[in-house]
């Protein structure tokens, strides 16, 4: 009997070591380290004082992660967007609408897994720069900077352990509060709101 509970007992054993290893063997996704992406996207903004009705475009950006565990990573995504006016009065239109984005991520499922959704906060730097006459007929270099807070949700579909294609959406709440008109600082400010979608392929190194 004692012979056989320890046949039992080891067998059990190796059959749990089997199974670890063959979790490691089937690892799908990788989320730890650093890793960089390319992305296009569509962003809409809309502003209190200076753009009420939305305005939008397309763009590219480019991405840098580092990933601390399997769940949590953080990183930081350059994006330039070409606006669409709307108006015949802006002269640059599309004109840039440009971003630097620091976030925190929380990724789900396990790595296991080919699918990962994920959520992430962080703070968005905005840049845009319109031109255009006023009704004097003067000429105007408007450069609007500033600050957000962003809310981002996603989701990950690895076909390789080392290879994802990704897509989120985006929300941004922040204020534009350093303006320069023909390169002259105004004191003023206007409050903003944002949404983008985006579409990227990234490579874990």
């Amino acid at each position: 009997m004692k012979v056989a509970t320890v046949s039992v007992l080891f067998a059990l054993l190796i059959l749990g070591q089997a199974g670890l290893s063959q979790d490691y063997l089937t690892n799908r996704s990788q989320t730890k380290g650093l890793s960089g992406a390319v992305t296009m996207g569509y962003l809409s903004y809309t502003s209190d004082k200076l753009h009420q009705e939305a305005q939008g475009g397309w763009g590219f950006g480019l991405n840098l992660e580092y990933g601390l565990t399997h769940r949590l990573a953080f990183d930081l995504s350059f994006q330039r967007f070409s606006v669409n006016s709307g108006s015949s009065l802006v002269e640059n239109s599309p004109y840039p609408f440009y971003e630097l984005e620091l976030a925190g991520k929380f990724y789900f499922a396990g790595s296991d897994q080919r699918l990962r959704p994920y959520l992430g906060f962080g703070v968005n730097y905005s840049r845009q720069n319109e031109e255009f006459y006023d009704e004097l007929d003067n000429y105007n270099d408007v450069v609007y900077n500033g600050f957000a807070v962003l809310g981002r949700g996603g989701v990950g579909f690895y076909p390789s352990e080392n290879w994802r294609i990704e897509g989120d959406f985006c929300f941004d709440i922040g204020s534009f509060s350093n303006i320069l008109i023909n390169r002259d600082p105004v004191e003023d400010s206007y409050s903003f709101y944002a949404w983008k979608t985006r579409m990227g392929i990234r490579y874990f190194f």
